[in-house]
């Protein structure tokens, strides 16, 4: 399981939390500042398969003074938004924000450090791929339909044509004509 951006998370035997942000992980200084911070203890995984090592650990996140860390999900005013690496990117509307598979659970009250960070613009809507629909038997094709008009008539859609039998076929008498 690799985990997503804003995702918190700890070891097993470990009491440290820590979030996901970019390309590391980084460590709250101590439950406090979590807490100041408007995260939630229920909201923590618990990495069974030891991928958190595999990150690089970032700075210590050791004040509830400064914005909230990368890829974490606030509420300002009533609109969420995600913090990125120089700023915010808010959500345009409820559907766009269950699109990206997240829930308001994990959505924390934005701080004054947060309100101050500059917008970066809206969250796109997540491109839903519906799984591949295996595509039909092949149907035979239809066979052409070959239309002998008598001389000087033009086809229409409307009318409905006499049908002609085909020509007889030559018999071995022969005729003289007069």
């Amino acid at each position: 399981m690799v985990f997503r951006e804003g995702t918190l998370v700890k070891p097993p035997s470990v009491l440290t939390v820590y979030i996901v942000t970019g390309e590391n992980k980084r460590p709250f200084a101590s439950g406090e500042v979590f807490k100041k911070l408007g995260y939630d203890f229920k909201n923590v995984a618990v990495d069974k398969n030891g991928i958190l090592s595999l990150l690089p650990e970032g700075q210590k996140i050791e004040s509830a003074d400064i914005a909230h860390p990368e890829g974490s999900l606030v509420n300002i005013n009533g609109t969420i938004c995600k913090i990125k690496s120089a700023g915010r990117e808010c959500f345009p509307t409820p559907e766009v924000f269950t699109s990206h598979g997240y829930s308001l659970s994990k959505v924390t009250p934005a701080n004054g450090a947060d309100l101050v960070l500059p917008e970066e613009g809206v969250v796109r809507p997540r491109a839903i791929i519906l799984p591949v629909q295996p595509l039909p038997p092949p149907q035979p094709s239809p066979r052409p339909v070959v239309i002998i008009l008598p001389p000087g008539a033009t086809p229409t859609t409307t009318s409905t044509l006499p049908v002609i039998p085909p020509p007889a076929a030559p018999t071995s008498s022969t005729s003289t004509l007069p």
